[in-house]
């Protein structure tokens, strides 16, 4: 049986990736390790502050949101002011209420765009 969608989940740890020369856009082909559980004044990579992650995010959102319209993918955008301390582990990581409340806001988009009801 083939899948009738594919759901990707673009984060943090994408940044890192998304400078590689013919990398599939899946990221299929490659994903850097994580690194380890850091200060708020740390490198997230060697050109990135931890600081400066959420900015990044929203920029590759952005751009996400474009090139998933050029290819006539859906795009789901989720309310990050939903989301707060509770929701996450560390800088980036949800924790089980996170991923609760995550998969609860995206469920009905990932049904509507795969053609499964709810």
């Amino acid at each position: 049986m083939a899948p009738c969608c594919a759901v990707y989940f673009v984060g943090g740890q994408d940044i890192p990736n998304a400078h590689f020369r013919n990398l599939d856009p899946g990221y299929a082909d490659y994903h850097a390790p994580p690194p380890p559980d850091v200060g708020l004044h740390a490198k997230w990579t060697a050109f990135i502050e931890l600081k400066d992650l959420h900015t990044l995010l929203a920029h590759l959102r952005s751009v996400l949101k474009h090139e998933a319209a050029a290819l006539g993918d859906v795009y789901v955008d989720v309310d990050q002011s939903n989301l707060d301390n509770r929701h996450f582990v560390d800088a980036e990581h949800f924790s089980a209420k996170g991923a609760q409340t995550f998969a609860t806001v995206i469920a009905p988009a990932i049904a509507d765009a795969c053609g499964s009801p709810m």
